[in-house]
């Protein structure tokens, strides 16, 4: 009776298990067996890391096929996921980007056309803004009647519109009303308008 009371049991079945059993789980049905890895990744997280490794390393499409599907199933955790990698490793990212687009000129350049179809206003306004800082670098004015910096008044923040680099001033960028202190604040003679 005694052998009996010593006996080990499975924490998930009940059934009997072997004296030098050290998880508290036999592996006879499904539900033990998972109960049994759980334990054992619990108890050896080092072990665990590196049998995943080793696996992934000797699978490589298998893990591929499973991202695949994952990213297919949570579109918005996938989203997430990548926006968090790409805040903490943004330089990362990017070199990969302009290799990528270095390996494979025609699918950037196709890439490239359908955003533009699809994002007609973006496309014109971030050509503008490249036209302009081109431009402001070589020392010219830009082409087009908008080209510039659009800005507005540093004390009132009234919107001023597109400027050229000779109409923004170093010191901050003011409208009609608040010229007259920036002249004032600097020592400069006010104009009368006429």
């Amino acid at each position: 009776m005694s052998k009996r009371k010593d006996q080990k049991t499975c924490a998930v079945c009940g059934g009997r298990l072997q004296s030098n059993n050290q998880l508290g789980v036999c592996s006879r049905t499904p539900a033990c067996r998972r109960e049994m890895s759980r334990r054992w990744r619990a108890a050896n997280p080092e072990k665990y890391r590196e049998a995943k490794r080793r696996w992934r390393a000797a699978n490589p499409e298998k893990v591929r096929e499973a991202s695949r599907r994952w990213r297919a199933a949570n579109p918005e955790k996938a989203r997430e996921v990548e926006r968090r990698l790409y805040a903490a490793n943004p330089e990362k990212y990017r070199e990969a980007r302009r290799r990528w687009r270095a390996a494979n000129p025609e699918k950037a350049r196709e890439a490239s056309r359908r955003w533009r179809a699809a994002n007609p206003e973006k496309a014109r306004e971030a050509s503008r803004r490249r036209e302009a800082w081109k431009s402001l670098r070589k020392g010219t004015l830009p082409r087009g009647s908008r080209a510039g910096m659009f800005c507005v008044c540093d004390v009132c923040g009234k919107p001023l519109g597109y400027r050229v680099p000779s109409q923004i001033r170093k010191n901050g960028t003011f409208c009609y009303e608040h010229k007259c202190y920036w002249r004032q604040k600097n020592g400069k003679k006010e104009r009368k308008a006429v």
